[in-house]
């Protein structure tokens, strides 16, 4: 047995941009989003490119909250929560 045998990270999951999508929904509220990423900066472009689709096709606010880190979000549309 070698040693690569016991290792179990292959190269598709090094690459691969987010964990999580998950929409977190309560009743007589809004959808909330969650999203992980491997580096704050996955998570900066992920959230530029949104925010600019989003607002081209909805004329909306879309609001965004980080974590400390840097690489995990949650977002939704309209008012502040």
């Amino acid at each position: 047995m070698s040693s690569n045998e016991g290792c179990s990270i292959d190269l598709h999951s090094l690459l691969h941009l987010s964990v999580n999508a998950t929409p977190r929904v309560k009743k007589n509220s809004r959808k909330v989003y969650l999203r992980t990423f491997r580096n704050s900066k996955l998570c900066r472009q992920f959230m530029s490119k949104l925010h600019k689709r989003y607002s081209k096709r909805f004329k909306k606010p879309l609001n965004f909250r980080i974590n400390v880190r840097g690489n995990k979000i949650e977002y939704y549309a309209g008012k502040k929560i």
